[in-house]
């Protein structure tokens, strides 16, 4: 079994063709050990999405690294304005403001 999953995973083509290495990785942030929810807060994009009938192609997911519980918010662009305004609707009015925002600077 082993070496059917090792082979599949050799043929896939999303695993071949993935994002790969970061051009400049930077120093690791370490381990983030948050004592409370929402201290610490993960986010990300999921882009090229089939558009939505509201016109929606991205999907941007909030992670709370203490508990895991994930937060997902459909949007039609990826401007700093709008990631601001979709952090305050789903995290900051119902938990307050995270002390870390964990990215991966992806557009």
């Amino acid at each position: 079994m082993y070496a059917d999953v090792d082979r599949f995973v050799e043929e896939c083509v999303d695993w071949t063709t993935g994002k790969g290495q970061p051009p400049n990785p930077g120093p690791s942030p370490g381990n983030i050990t948050p004592r409370r929810p929402f201290e610490a807060v993960s986010m990300d994009f999921v882009t090229h999405m089939p558009k939505s009938a509201r016109g929606n192609t991205f999907l941007l997911l909030f992670q709370d690294i203490f508990s895991g519980y994930v937060m997902c918010k459909p949007m039609s662009s990826t401007t700093a304005q709008d990631v601001a305004e979709a952090y305050e609707e789903c995290v900051f009015r119902s938990f307050g403001a995270s002390s870390l925002i964990r990215h991966d600077q992806d557009p």
